[in-house]
């Protein structure tokens, strides 16, 4: 007769999704939620209060219905943080770096490839897509990169940029989490992926990554006024700048965004403006940001 279950025993919890499986951005995201479901899906407010500099809206940003195409690695990083952490899961740091160092990969293959070309693991146009015979003479390789999700490939693409930035450089190059923290950037950058924009129900294509002073207002207009949010993060990302009223920067520039954690107005969801002295920039506007707020 079997022995009964000892009720006092406590099984070990299940270890946390691996990022391993995804070669796409669409797919990485996938993995993002699966972690959520996996530390319980815990209100956004209760997870961010285990991981410093992560807010509700940059959440949402990772996970949310209308996610950024390509998510920031310093967001991946906190998000993962603070599911690690959520969870009571011991020296979470590895875990983080082994997420960011995918992340990269991914990122090193997507900058490979042409335009209109599908990243690995996507499925091709309908006009693209191979006939029986094709099919039939795919080798070997062929058929363990695509039992693999196309993993074979991003590897392989991600190698070919690495590759190239050792040669030029002479030096080695390693798939390590990168500095995205912005502490030494003097300016912005673009940022590809998308974001639903509610306050003027528009969808926004690419964005501007800048590093900036955290914890400012963001106001309704640009103007000193009506506070809608607070700016948390940094680096944090802008969609367009305008000119408005002047400011200590010595200029009138100010940039669209939304803030981390909305303080008014709720219908905006906090969406507004911050000045430009509120970016680490040496110009105003910063030349890399080249889309104007209409």
């Amino acid at each position: 007769m079997p022995a009964a279950p000892d009720p006092s025993a406590v099984s070990e919890p299940p270890p946390p999704p691996a990022p391993e499986d995804a070669a796409t951005w669409a797919e990485f995201t996938g993995r993002l939620r699966a972690l959520y479901d996996w530390c319980g899906r815990p209100k956004y407010r209760a997870l961010c209060s285990r991981c410093p500099g992560l807010s509700p809206a940059t959440v949402s940003n990772l996970i949310g219905r209308n996610p950024l195409t390509t998510p920031s690695e310093t967001a991946t990083a906190r998000f993962v943080e603070a599911c690690l952490r959520y969870r009571d899961r011991p020296d979470p740091e590895a875990e983080v770096a082994r997420w960011t160092a995918h992340r990269t990969l991914i990122a090193a293959a997507a900058d490979t490839l042409a335009p209109g070309t599908a990243m690995p693991g996507t499925a091709p146009p309908d006009d693209e897509t191979p006939d029986d015979e094709t099919a039939d003479t795919a080798t070997a390789e062929d058929a363990a990169t695509e039992e693999t999700g196309g993993r074979g490939r991003l590897y392989a693409a991600a190698a070919a940029v690495l590759a190239a930035g050792a040669l030029a450089s002479g030096v080695a190059v390693f798939v390590v989490a990168g500095g995205d923290d912005g502490e030494a950037a003097e300016g912005c950058r673009p940022l590809r992926g998308t974001i639903e924009d509610s306050r003027t129900n528009q969808t926004w294509p690419d964005l501007f990554q800048c590093p900036n002073r955290p914890r400012v207002d963001v106001y309704e207009k640009a103007a000193f006024g009506t506070k809608v949010a607070v700016l948390e993060t940094d680096p944090s990302w802008f969609i367009c700048w305008t000119r408005g009223e002047r400011h200590s920067g010595g200029n009138d520039v100010w940039y669209y965004t939304q803030g981390d954690r909305a303080t008014g107005k709720p219908e905006l969801n906090g969406w507004g403006y911050v000045p430009a002295s509120t970016l680490r920039t040496a110009r105003a506007p910063d030349p890399a940001i080249t889309r104007r707020c209409a």
